[in-house]
């Protein structure tokens, strides 16, 4: 992730809402209900979230930055399958 040799401290995969997107000129997040700020490192993936929607989403807490990173996410009536 974001190019260098971070190490995963935690994984995470948990179904649920995406309360809003933000981003700037470097970066480009989401907010998910329990308040963790998720990175999004692909412009095309974060461009399809929908705000107020639920997802199933799998993302990573990266040692070097501690910042979570997504990895996948799908639409929660996908049935939660990847």
């Amino acid at each position: 992730m974001n190019g260098s040799n971070n190490d995963v401290l935690e994984t995470t995969t948990e179904q649920i809402k995406v309360i809003s997107k933000h981003k700037s000129s470097e970066e480009h997040w989401i907010i998910l209900a329990n308040d963790k700020k998720v990175f999004i490192e692909n412009f095309s993936n974060w461009a399809l979230i929908e705000e107020n929607e639920s997802y199933t989403i799998v993302y990573d807490l990266m040692e070097d930055t501690e910042k979570n990173y997504l990895r996948t996410i799908v639409p929660d009536d996908y049935n939660g399958q990847f």
